[in-house]
């Protein structure tokens, strides 16, 4: 042994040491393991509807289809009181082709829209809007359209992402 080696030390603590204190843990009651197991429940079925959003297309009637028309109506100037009588129109899934009753105050107007995929973006295009007067068909765009100028009417056709 060398001199800058330090000393070995005794596995034996020296005396007026106190012991070491053991933790010991009290047991969790079994209601605790199944709280847990509820909670991971709960989130696993939380994640799973959040996944399915992804690949479904939102009903005609869905919460993010009202809110995606109220914003494309209100772009175009119109203050929208209520979207109502929401409904499929036809057979097919993807596309989903839906009418619906639009009340703007002093307007009220049906419209056919659908809500169809654009890449992995929902997306919902207005049509034919009938406003009992007349009805307009117009193209449909891949863009959001300007609000329109308060002289002219409102667009036919627009688009925008289902949030």
């Amino acid at each position: 042994m060398s001199n800058t080696d330090p000393p070995p030390q005794s596995p034996v603590p020296p005396e007026g040491t106190p012991p070491p204190v053991a933790v010991v843990q009290k047991p969790q009651p079994p209601w605790m393991r199944y709280l847990y197991g509820i909670i991971a429940v709960v989130a696993v079925i939380v994640g799973a509807a959040k996944i399915y959003d992804f690949f479904v297309l939102p009903a005609c009637d869905s919460d993010r289809v009202v809110e995606t028309l109220t914003s494309l109506f209100e772009k175009t100037g119109a203050k929208v009181k209520s979207i109502s009588d929401m409904k499929a129109t036809g057979d097919s899934s993807s596309p989903r082709m839906c009418a619906a009753h639009v009340d703007a105050g002093d307007e009220q107007a049906n419209f056919e829209y659908q809500v169809t995929w654009s890449g992995w973006d929902a997306m919902v295009k207005i049509g034919k809007v009938d406003t009992g007067n007349s009805s307009t068909t117009g193209g449909q765009t891949d863009a959001p359209a300007p609000p329109a100028p308060a002289a002219e009417p409102a667009p036919a056709a627009t688009t925008a992402p289902a949030n």
